[in-house]
């Protein structure tokens, strides 16, 4: 049976991990708080698998689309940091990655699952974010590795809710899962302003903190929106009124464009962008793959450099209005409207379900936003800014979203 010679850098894994690399078990979850280095160590323990003789590993998300910026990109930075990724075949397109002894790495998302029924012989699973997957979808996933040698689903999350199928299946059963529990403090590597923005949650919100720098299960507390609705719906944003995109910058943490539109008095969320590490050229590349160029984008004020280059490129972008308390009136604008999420925006749907008002230590709710994992809220904001500042007047066809 064919195999890879590694040649592992020195201190490639964090400490917490290294007794996992060869444990066998159907089931394996590495859960925790953010920046604990859990999607990381699950990319290298699957390319070690892989090297040792011949795999077919399904790397799979809920909504496919984020599988490129986040799991593919892991799997091809281990290979390049481990010296192999010049010897292997890698599909940008079909989102495959091949090494040279046959072993193959497929990432699919569960947005399409007849794709998914269709892939025969997979040995091994890695379910990136599974606190996104339903129990159904997990069950189609477990099917798929049947009359296989040393089966494995390896499961990478955060701790979202204490009511999670997720809890109640592998955690309050014994399914005979092995489990780690790992948050920032076990990843060497974090830097140490991440590190900080983890540690500050616990002035802001006991949830986030709870959740993301002590990696427990949360409890929420008080939620900023509710009157929202998760339905399948209309894209085109040629049928809707007051079509307009907020956009939120970032570079570690997340940029985040949102484009929105009204429909009978409600909103309607129409594109969804999410991603990190993009200089402003590759964000601007990014946005002008969506269609957010043919309508008005409303981007943070903080960053007039940005919003010029943007100009630039032919953009029709502003800064946004920031004044004292406009959280606050953007806020009470919002719960006016019923707002409509279309599943396949994973991360917009993931952030409203978790955004709420901070908390002192002494559980007082202050009328006051947490200000973590809120960019794209910061961008439904930017985005219905028109919604704050009563009717406007537009020349026909200077701002086709407008009518």
């Amino acid at each position: 049976m064919p195999t890879i010679n590694l040649n592992i850098p020195a201190g490639a894994f964090n400490t917490a991990y290294i007794p996992y690399i060869n444990t066998t078990g159907r089931y394996e979850i590495f859960y925790g708080g953010a920046g604990s280095g859990k999607s990381r160590f699950a990319a290298q323990k699957n390319i070690i698998k892989a090297c040792r003789r011949k795999r077919k590993i399904l790397v799979t998300r809920k909504v496919g689309r984020t599988l490129r910026d986040s799991v593919f990109a892991e799997v091809r930075e281990v290979l390049t940091t481990w010296g192999l990724v010049d010897y292997c075949n890698i599909n940008k397109t079909d989102m495959t990655t091949e090494l040279p002894n046959g072993s193959v790495f497929l990432f699919r998302g569960l947005d399409d699952v007849e794709k998914v029924k269709s892939i025969s012989g997979v040995t091994d699973i890695w379910g990136e974010e599974a606190s996104e997957l339903s129990q159904s979808d997990f069950t189609q996933l477990d099917l798929r590795l049947r009359g296989v040698e040393d089966p494995q689903i390896i499961l990478t999350f955060n701790p979202v809710l204490a009511t999670h199928w997720l809890k109640k299946h592998f955690f309050d059963q014994d399914h005979g899962a092995t489990i780690l529990k790992t948050t920032h403090k076990d990843n060497r590597y974090l830097d140490q302003g991440y590190r900080d923005l983890l540690e500050s949650l616990k002035e802001q919100d006991f949830y986030h903190y709870q959740v993301y720098a002590l990696g427990e299960w949360g409890t929420l507390g008080e939620l900023i929106l509710t009157n929202y609705v998760i339905e399948e719906y209309d894209l085109n944003p040629e049928n809707y009124k007051n079509v307009n995109s907020g956009l939120d910058f970032g570079f570690m943490e997340p940029s985040a464009l949102l484009q929105v539109g009204e429909r009978d008095g409600e909103l309607y969320i129409l594109e969804e962008l999410y991603r990190t590490k993009l200089t402003n050229q590759e964000l601007i590349d990014a946005v002008e793959d969506t269609r957010a160029k043919e309508y008005p984008v409303i981007a943070d004020s903080a960053e007039p450099d940005r919003i010029k280059e943007f100009q630039q490129r032919g953009f029709k972008i502003t800064g946004a209005k920031k004044g004292k308390g406009y959280k606050k009136y953007a806020i009470d604008t919002l719960r006016r409207k019923r707002i409509h999420v279309h599943p396949s925006f994973i991360n917009f749907k993931n952030e409203i379900e978790a955004w709420q008002y901070k908390k002192t230590k002494d559980g007082v709710v202050l009328e006051e936003p947490c200000e973590y994992n809120d960019h794209l809220m910061d961008a439904l904001i930017y985005g219905t800014q028109h919604l704050r500042e009563g009717p406007r007047k537009a020349k026909a066809g200077k701002f086709p979203g407008y009518r």
